[in-house]
């Protein structure tokens, strides 16, 4: 879990966004939350906090200057900009000063949980590159672990990009030789790389499928099959039923 804070001067969506929003099924632990930057300053400097849900305009201090002074300090915390101010302005400061979301406050539930679910991803990966080095372990460990998060990361590339994925285009992404990464995935996994692909995009399909709000030709161009028959045969080889005939079970 990591440590989240919400700065935040209009008291219902602070309110809001700390009682309602499941910050524990993504993996936040909401920590703190505070009416300006000034109040989550002061509560920074003396807790862990891993990550910052921040207005950008607020009384006494706004965002950008919290940002500003975290920056200063050395202090290498994760902020997601949440404001009702559309400015490219605004926008070129966050960058400037590492912030990665910049997240308009009419952003639907579910554009904030996959936001929020982004920046897990890269709170993980991150941690998985600090704790790489160990003098506690083995060179035969280190490369464990190197490997380990290697396939987390081509794993999290695949689902990001299911539509589209494939062997040449990860392999191009993570400059990694193609037949390494086919072997490194089937060791590690137990899994050839395309049949995981084809798990990630049957599942994913398997779920539109039950919305009901998409055409059998739609849901099979949403997960990268541009003939509807090529995507029904590889549903059934899948699910071992038909897509209609999951729908209808299920």
């Amino acid at each position: 879990m990591y440590n989240l804070v919400i700065v935040e001067d209009d008291q219902q969506i602070r309110t809001g966004l700390s009682t309602y929003f499941p910050w524990s099924d993504i993996g936040f632990d909401m920590v703190g939350s505070f009416e300006n930057g000034s109040l989550a300053l002061d509560y920074i400097k003396a807790n862990k906090v891993d990550i910052i849900l921040s207005d950008i305009r607020m009384p006494v201090m706004g965002g950008i200057e919290l940002a500003a002074e975290l920056e200063q300090a050395n202090r290498k915390i994760a902020i997601v900009f949440l404001s009702a101010y559309e400015s490219f302005a605004y926008a070129q400061q966050a960058v400037n000063l590492g912030v990665k979301y910049y997240i308009v406050k009419s952003t639907k539930f579910d554009d904030l949980v996959i936001a929020f679910r982004k920046v897990k991803k890269e709170l993980d990966e991150k941690d998985g590159l600090n704790n790489m080095v160990d003098p506690m372990y083995d060179d035969a460990d280190q490369e464990n672990k190197l490997e380990n998060l290697k396939i987390r990361r081509i794993k999290s590339l695949i689902e990001e990009n299911y539509m589209d994925a494939s062997l040449s285009s990860i392999a191009e992404q993570l400059k990694m030789n193609q037949n390494y990464l086919s072997r490194l995935f089937k060791e590690k996994t137990g899994v050839n790389f395309i049949d995981y692909v084809t798990e990630v995009k049957m599942k994913k399909a398997a779920e539109l499928l039950l919305l009901g709000e998409y055409k059998l030709y739609q849901i099979s161009e949403r997960v990268g099959y541009s003939n509807a028959k090529n995507f029904s045969r590889a549903f059934k080889n899948f699910f071992h039923v038909s897509p209609s005939e999951y729908k209808n079970k299920t």
